[in-house]
């Protein structure tokens, strides 16, 4: 029996062949073309603003109009700013066709496309997704990439199918290193410009990059959920200095480190592992005259430094500022962090 991922692959290969007429009837089979570009964040900015550049110089773009979810995201904004035809989510099919567009092109979306506006395309839709699938389908691939320590990432082009996100036969896949310390927003601004480069490729190249595409392989499927608070809580007993650290990396810029101390939430704002050991309970807090951080002891007899922090309604404070304020208000037994909100 022919396996599910093949039995779309032929269904695609039937679609491309049924709306082969109608892509000759509205293109000159090759560019400049007619472009829909979907898009919302910053990772998706940085491919409009290419696709910008080639709409201005006429090489490779004939026409560009941008769909957008929200009018306040940074490609509607773009869009507005320099006088790019927006159509709204979810569009009617002869919005979409007003300019007789040959390719739909996703960035960072977020919505599922169906199959009523991948057929509005003669050539389809093409996303960037910021990994290398099939690891890290879903809606935040970058996120889960440095929350769980990896040392590679990079972008994947590939076509579109409706009903699932990032299962589409795949275009082509470029790579990078993930630095050591490096966090989310560093490597989301790397992918985006990486992304942008491939996607300009692509376009250059777009009948032969569309025909060489290749159906995704069913191991090594890994999943990219929605962040949540409950996802940056500290749980001493549970999560080594590591772990923390990853996850500091991973979510600093939407949902810092958290903990409790003494029925307040506290924020760590800036964590680094510690070299050393202890054999301390997970929570117990010391503090260093040498690098004056807090250090707080984990799990598996590791020690996180804490260089700065923040009380809730309070502001930022150095790990000194805490000491001062707060730490040697109280005994010394109760020099303790509670485990992060996870209800």
């Amino acid at each position: 029996m022919l396996s599910k991922m093949r039995v779309e692959y032929i269904l695609a290969k039937t679609f491309v062949r049924q709306n082969f007429k109608s892509y000759r009837r509205f293109s000159s089979s090759g560019p400049p073309w007619s472009v829909v570009f979907f898009g919302s964040d910053n990772f998706a900015l940085s491919s409009l603003q290419m696709l910008h550049q080639e709409l201005i110089s006429g090489h490779y773009v004939r026409n560009l109009s941008v769909v957008c979810a929200y009018m306040k995201c940074p490609v509607a904004q773009y869009s507005i700013e320099n006088k790019l035809n927006i159509i709204p989510w979810k569009p009617h099919i002869e919005d979409l066709q007003r300019d007789k567009p040959e390719i739909g092109l996703v960035v960072s979306f977020g919505h599922l496309i169906p199959q009523s506006i991948i057929s509005a395309f003669p050539l389809g839709m093409v996303n960037v997704h910021a990994s290398i699938l099939p690891r890290w389908r879903g809606a935040a691939p970058i996120i889960h990439t440095v929350l769980n320590g990896e040392t590679e990432s990079g972008v994947t082009l590939m076509k579109i199918r409706p009903h699932k996100f990032d299962c589409g036969e795949i275009i082509n896949t470029s790579k990078i290193s993930v630095g050591v310390s490096e966090d989310a927003e560093s490597l989301t601004a790397r992918l985006a410009q990486l992304g942008a480069k491939e996607l300009q490729f692509c376009l250059r190249n777009l009948t032969s990059s569309l025909s060489q595409a290749t159906p995704q392989k069913d191991s090594g499927v890994t999943y990219a959920p929605k962040v949540s608070p409950i996802m940056s809580a500290c749980v001493w007993t549970e999560l080594s200095a590591a772990q923390l650290h990853h996850r500091h990396l991973a979510l600093h810029h939407v949902h810092p480190l958290h903990a409790d101390w003494h029925g307040q939430q506290i924020k760590f704002l800036d964590c680094v592992p510690c070299e050393r050991s202890t054999d301390s309970a997970p929570g117990l807090i010391s503090f260093s005259k040498k690098s004056k951080h807090l250090e707080v002891a984990c799990n598996e007899n590791s020690v996180l430094a804490i260089k700065s922090l923040q009380l809730k309604g309070k502001k930022m404070m150095t790990a000194m500022d805490f000491v001062n304020g707060f730490l040697k208000r109280v005994p010394r037994d109760l020099w303790k962090f509670g485990n992060g909100d996870v209800s």
